[in-house]
């Protein structure tokens, strides 16, 4: 198993199309964060409105709150990349399943919050 297979399994990240490039310590207002280095890319795709061809059209980086790892707080950093469908003129960035459209908080850090308050509050 490689080392990009066996990261996205301890993360819990089931995306075909995510590549784990690096994972690094990061000092982010002086709080040790682990960070984790990503791209996020797919050949081929089909524009969800007309079905033509998309052309890649750069990228743009975000960063996603996961789930703690060894008790640090963890940051998914990703490079995701844009595509433009020159038929009717939109332009598109690559989702990823486990957290939702516009989101930078994961699924997963979303489920563990409600946990916690049913836990703490009933």
């Amino acid at each position: 198993m490689s080392h990009n297979n066996s990261i996205k399994k301890l993360l819990n990240i089931k995306e075909d199309i995510l590549k784990i490039i690096n994972v690094e310590d990061e000092n982010i207002d002086g709080i040790t964060n682990k960070v984790i280095y990503a791209i996020a890319t797919k050949d081929n795709s089909n524009c969800s409105c007309c079905s033509n061809k998309l052309v890649k059209n750069g990228s743009k980086i975000v960063n996603i709150k996961i789930l703690k790892s060894c008790q640090y707080n963890s940051i998914l950093r990703v490079k995701k990349q844009r595509y433009f469908c020159k038929n009717c003129n939109k332009s598109f960035s690559q989702e990823l399943n486990f957290v939702d459209k516009n989101c930078s908080i994961s699924n997963d850090v979303k489920l563990a919050i409600k946990d916690d308050y049913k836990v703490n509050y009933n």
